[in-house]
């Protein structure tokens, strides 16, 4: 019985946990998502429900899960239920206006900034 419970520990943990590395062959990518854009914005998400508040540099953008994510700057005036860096339900669809996008893939050579390929897969 307490082997169970170490499983599913471990699998809550690992499912809500900020990939750094995919694969063998891919990179991670390692993106301040605050320095990418200047204008006016809210909070920052990435499409796979992962919350990274304003971008800060203690919040870094890794697109652990692979595939092409897309980070949307979102302006939103209503309180918004996700306050720290990390997993949120919320980032998968949220509220407000997209004012501004980017989209970052780990290759085997690094981080591809402009991806169009495949989208992740949201593991």
């Amino acid at each position: 019985m307490a082997f169970v419970a170490v499983l599913v520990v471990l699998a809550l943990t690992c499912s809500e946990a900020s990939y750094v590395h995919v694969g063998s062959n891919a990179a991670a990518c390692d993106v301040t998502l605050g320095e990418r854009f200047t204008g006016d914005f809210d909070f920052i998400c990435d499409n796979c429900g992962w919350f990274h508040g304003k971008g800060e540099a203690s919040c870094k953008a890794t697109a652990g899960t692979g595939g092409c994510h897309t980070y949307s700057y979102i302006k939103y005036s209503g309180d918004f239920p996700c306050t720290s860096c990390g997993a949120c339900s919320q980032c998968v669809s949220p509220p407000g206006q997209v004012v501004h996008s980017i989209t970052l893939e780990p290759t085997s050579s690094g981080c591809d900034e402009q991806c169009t390929g495949t989208p992740n897969s949201c593991r």
